[in-house]
This record gives structure tokens, sequence and C-alpha cells, in this order.
């Protein structure tokens, strides 16, 4: 759990200020009454997401069905090649990037955490720690942007989104994928829903006004 004090006065989408419990006061998601936005209560560090990820979990190799789902993004990414250059953000221990670098992109990746940092560039996938790093590098465009399950994650989704779009060639594409509030799964299993464990998200995927 994180400790920060800090709480969400303001929604990171809307910027309107009216908020309810979704589970009770004790739980820590909340919702914008404006937009419906769901993020967390509290607002972690730097220093305490940089902690709490600091032993990412390692994978031994890519499940067979993981790999056909890459391959699956990968063919869908495959018109948008021009440049050549492909950044994951939030790229873990670089699996994706891995299976991008056999079709010939040029791999870049953003991470947070130190462990898989440092398992990446054992891999020799340039990594960094941060979008800002890139963003130094003017002569540097991506075809490409992929964030697979990492905006829900982040304190400010939208800035980060908007470093995605300096990034980006005109014309790039822009593929993220995030948990969906308003899914079967989570209206079934409610506040016990896997995606929403406490210790993992500092925000959560926009659920929309139907929650």
């Amino acid at each position: 759990m994180f400790l920060s004090n800090k709480i969400r006065t303001v929604c990171i989408l809307c910027e309107k200020s009216s908020f309810k419990n979704i589970f009770g006061k004790k739980h820590f998601l909340i919702k914008c009454n404006t937009c419906g936005m769901v993020s967390a209560k509290t607002i972690p560090t730097p220093e305490e997401l940089k902690d709490h990820y600091f032993d990412y979990p390692s994978y031994p190799s890519i499940p067979p069905l993981t790999l056909k789902r890459y391959n699956d993004i990968l063919n869908m990414l495959e018109p948008y090649r021009k440049n050549n250059n492909l950044l994951e953000t939030g790229c873990g221990f670089g699996l994706f990037l891995e299976v991008a670098r056999e079709r010939k992109w040029n791999i870049i990746g953003t991470e947070l955490s130190e462990t898989a940092l440092i398992e990446c560039r054992k891999k020799n996938i340039p990594v960094s720690e941060n979008m800002e790093q890139l963003l130094q590098n003017k002569d540097i465009s991506f075809d490409v942007v992929v964030s697979l399950e990492v905006i829900e994650h982040l304190n400010d989704p939208v800035n980060e989104i908007n470093l995605y779009a300096k990034l980006l060639r005109p014309e790039g594409a822009l593929y993220i994928t995030t948990p969906n509030f308003n899914s079967f799964t989570r209206r079934l299993l409610g506040k016990f829903w896997i995606a929403m464990a406490t210790t993992m998200s500092s925000t959560a995927a926009n659920g929309g006004p139907r929650a």
C-alpha cells in the first residue's frame, strides 16, 4: 500500500473536483462525478512508485498465447512502418520488444523498474527511465508507440499520452491497452476484480459514467 498522504482533489481527466467513493470510504478508488473517470484516492510519490516497481515480476519465456498476441499486434502495426522505429513504454523485461526486434524493428523501451532496466540492457535492448530522456533527442521519431497495460499505473496518464504524441511521427500509430472498468468481470467481481490490486495501481482505467 502506498503511504503518500497527498489526496487527489482534481480529476486527472476533466479537472473537476467532485468525487464519490465506489466501494466505500476505506477503498482506494474514487470516481469523478462529472466525467466518470476512476482513479486512486491518494497520489503516490515518484519515490514510492520507483520503490514499488523495483521487484518487477520476471518471466522465463513468453507463453504461446502471449507470443501470438504480440505478433497479432505487430501485424496490425505493420502498415505504419516507415522509419522503422518502435517505442514500447513500460516495457518490463522487454518481451514484446524482443519479438519486435526479431521482426526487424528498431526498438526502444521505457521502464521505471531498476531490475527490469538491468535485464533489458543485458538483452541489448535500449531503454530509458522516462519519456523526457527520449524527447531530448530531437532527431528521433517513432512510427509506432506501444503501451500495454501501463497508463492505469500512472499518476498523470493524460500528460503521458501527450508525450507519446510528441514522439510519434505524423500519421504514426499509438497502440494502448488498459483494463476496462466497465467490463463484465469487474461488474461481476466488484472490489475483488484482479485489475484493481490495491498495491499496484496509482490510477485505474476510465470507466465512463455507467459504473
